[in-house]
């Protein structure tokens, strides 16, 4: 029987002109064509892509990715709760040069705070290009004491683009094994209630029938 693809919702945050729009679609494959001039997306902008190249448990996973490409403007502030409904991950994007680690405190309370994410299923991107890299401005950021322990990563696109990728995919396995567990644990309780309708109901159920053996393969 084939793998059942998982979905999973990923925002990716941060200040403005940060590169968020580049790494959306670099992650995503996008054919999309970003311009050198800056054009700050508007509200939110959802890819979707497909990743088969995960493995779990020694077992090859697929997964429907969304990418949430957040808009770094406040202006749009009245739109987060519905932006962080069923999220999964984050990923917050600052250009170190532009951006302190302080200031990525606004978006890690909004969308990792109110939501209860773990921080395994946070990752920060400081978001360089070939054109314009300041090693030092990397070597000196800082992340805040509130979220010490998140996974902090240079990101150049145009050098290092595989890495990215590599480190994304890490994340995603992250993310999915806990959905997963998730899923898991649903079927589990499902099963159960309907065996605990069943016994209330004086419904007998013969082990050696189908609807028997489908619960207890999920538990």
């Amino acid at each position: 029987m084939p793998q059942k693809s998982l979905k999973t919702k990923i925002l990716i945050l941060g200040p403005v002109k940060g590169g968020k729009t580049a790494i959306s679609n670099y992650l995503a494959d996008s054919a999309e064509v970003i311009g050198k001039d800056y054009r700050p997306t508007q509200g939110v902008r959802i890819v979707e892509f497909e990743s088969n190249e995960l493995e779990l448990d020694g077992e090859r996973v697929d997964a429907e990715v969304e990418l949430w490409d957040c808009s770094g403007d406040r202006k749009f502030e009245s739109c987060w709760p519905a932006i962080r409904h069923g999220t999964n991950g984050a990923i917050l994007v600052v250009n170190p040069e532009q951006a302190t680690g302080e200031q990525l405190l606004l978006w890690y309370n909004e969308f990792v705070q109110k939501i209860g994410l773990r921080q395994e299923h946070v990752l920060v991107l400081l978001h360089h290009t070939s054109e314009q890299t300041n090693d030092s401005a990397i070597a000196d950021f800082k992340l805040p004491s509130q979220m010490q322990g998140i996974v902090c990563i240079p990101s150049n696109i145009d050098r290092e683009g595989e890495a990215l990728r590599l480190e994304f995919n890490n994340f995603l396995c992250n993310v999915i094994t806990d959905t997963k567990g998730r899923e898991t644990d649903c079927a589990k309780r499902t099963a159960l209630l309907l065996l605990n309708k069943t016994e209330q109901n004086s419904i007998q159920t013969p082990k050696t029938s189908p609807v028997y053996e489908s619960f207890m393969n999920v538990l």
